[in-house]
């Protein structure tokens, strides 16, 4: 029976906010409780947060929304870090159905409807899809789906440090990467500086930065 596992990836967090961008506010959440909903809704059946620190406040959000998280640091690498992640929920490697959606903590606009629709393409793609990136206006984005036995790579695959960099990774290897268009700019929206931030969630940036 295949899993859908959500991966919330905060490892490449610049740390522009002036707080965790798991714990930014979106409104009417945390951006990890945005984020967390969209996948749950969107059809994982398990979720796991990686972040720089254990503890702290953004395990205690983790936990509170009933997410499992593991601590790692970018230097370890993507596929391996990837890989203790999907140990959290299977012991076993997954099987060759499995897959992860890879979804950034700072893209907190992607809709639950956008990943059900991710998901449904990649299943029907059959087993020689490895890879699938969704676009906006023909910009990739993120969450990219990935099938589990993908993450069995040559070992010179665990030098890639960035999740941003996994879509350049597979292209410069030669592999094909399967485009599904859809019509969520959030897939393409990164809350990564003060003006985006600001551009995005008015209300929430002049609460927390604006004192008059």
């Amino acid at each position: 029976m295949s899993s859908h596992l959500g991966v919330i990836w905060a490892l490449d967090d610049p740390g522009r906010l002036g707080k965790p961008t798991a714990l930014m506010d979106g409104g009417n959440a945390s951006f990890l409780a945005k984020v967390t909903s969209s996948l749950r809704d969107g059809g994982c059946d398990g979720i796991v947060l990686v972040d720089r620190k254990g503890g702290g406040l953004v395990q205690a959000a983790a936990t509170a929304a009933g997410v499992h998280t593991i601590t790692a640091q970018p230097e370890k690498g993507v596929f391996p870090t990837l890989r203790e992640a999907t140990r959290v929920f299977h012991q076993e490697p997954m099987d060759q159905e499995s897959f992860l959606v890879l979804h950034p903590v700072n893209r907190p606009l992607v809709e639950a409807v956008t990943i059900t629709e991710l998901i449904l393409h990649f299943r029907d793609g059959g087993e020689e899809r490895k890879v699938l990136r969704p676009s906006f206006q023909e910009e990739g984005g993120f969450p990219v789906l990935l099938r589990a036995d993908a993450l069995e790579q040559d070992p010179s695959s665990d030098a890639l440090t960035s999740l941003e960099s996994l879509p350049g990774f597979y292209e410069e290897e030669g592999q094909t990467i399967a485009r599904v268009e859809v019509a969520d700019s959030g897939v393409v929206t990164a809350i990564d500086s003060l003006a985006t931030y600001r551009r995005h969630f008015p209300q929430s940036y002049r609460k927390r930065f604006q004192k008059w």
